[in-house]
């Protein structure tokens, strides 16, 4: 039931009017924000399962967050991308499990290639801080621990290191130490 048109409208319904045009307009807004949200989602989705398929964690790892950022943002998640995401959920912790089974032996070798390292007396100092920094890179790139027996691994290849480059450390320290003295002499003459 309308106000006739004939007639002009009193000012509060003209402002009730412009109020729920507003409304209208909030909500058309926020549905077409979820539709965009919700398309990211899927497409997100469904590059995630490419990348699980691929057995590739590091990717894995930051669309996994990113989805989560993006359904954190949806007010109501269907079912049936929530089955979806619980999947993908599922896969990234089997690819996890699968990497660690595959990189512990790489990981226990290089812990014991770190500490032949540092018991090793005839490494001269440059030719030292290379292999430490060789190692580490390798350790690295097997990307992050998991559980107690990674952080134990992670805590003995530490501490191999530690050992291993303090030798080159000293050296390098008595190098800097000797080219100030020297340097400061020069400025002296």
């Amino acid at each position: 039931c309308g106000w006739p048109e004939a007639c002009a409208a009193p000012e509060p319904l003209a402002r009730v009017r412009e109020e729920r045009a507003a409304v209208a307009a909030v909500v058309t807004a926020l549905d077409d924000a979820e539709r965009r949200i919700g398309e990211r989602v899927g497409k997100l989705a469904a590059r995630m399962e490419r990348a699980l398929e691929a057995k590739k964690l590091g990717p894995v790892l930051g669309m996994q967050r990113d989805l989560k950022r993006q359904l954190d943002a949806l007010p109501i998640v269907g079912e049936r991308l929530a089955t979806r995401v619980e999947a993908l959920d599922a896969g990234v912790e089997e690819l996890r499990d699968w990497e660690y089974f595959a990189t512990a032996p790489k990981r226990e070798a290089l812990c014991e290639a770190m500490e032949q390292l540092a018991e090793a007396e005839d490494v001269a100092a440059p030719a030292r801080a290379e292999q430490v920094k060789s190692l580490r890179a390798e350790w690295n790139g097997l990307g992050p621990v998991r559980g107690d027996e990674g952080t134990a691994l992670a805590a003995r290849f530490d501490a191999a290191a530690e050992k291993a480059f303090a030798p080159a450390r000293a050296h390098f320290e008595a190098e800097a130490g000797r080219r100030l003295a020297e340097g400061i002499a020069h400025c002296a003459e």
